[in-house]
């Protein structure tokens, strides 16, 4: 009889153990589309690159999903560039524009999904890449890692 009380003992914790285990997941599940619902999900990532006493360039990519729909935000900002210079920003190897160099060493190039004034920058290129952390930026030739 001790055998056989061991046994359903083993069996309802199995069972308990099995049915907490569901309900977790359907939590976890349920609390990711209510998060989405409710605003969504954000990233931002950065890379630097460059040295204090040479040309220096910076990138931040941000994303948000909001009532499912994706907004994003990319831009390359670079100091002390050689006035009139052109360089080419590429991520993860892919040509993505350019950045054309102003008189005063700087240059900017900015891409977002939606575009409410002009300073915004332009619309995001079709099929530009979702990025994360450890993807690659070029600019010219430096080379930076989103973080």
């Amino acid at each position: 009889m001790t055998r056989k009380l061991t046994s359903i003992v083993a069996i309802l914790v199995a069972a308990l153990g099995m049915a907490f285990t569901t309900t977790a997941i359907a939590a976890t599940s349920s609390d990711s589309a209510d998060l989405i619902a409710r605003g969504g999900t954000r990233l931002k990532i950065k890379a630097r690159m460059g040295s204090k006493d040479a040309t220096q360039a910076k990138s931040v990519y941000q994303e948000r999903t909001r009532n499912a729909k994706l907004a994003q935000r990319f831009k390359v900002s670079v100091e002390d560039g050689t006035p009139g210079a052109e360089m080419a920003v590429s991520v993860n190897g892919i040509f993505v524009g350019n950045v054309i160099i102003d008189d005063l060493g700087r240059g900017t190039l900015q891409f977002r999904t939606v575009v409410d004034d002009p300073g915004d920058g332009v619309p995001i290129p079709d099929g530009f890449p979702r990025l994360a952390a450890g993807d690659t930026v070029d600019v010219g030739a430096l080379s930076g890692v989103y973080r």
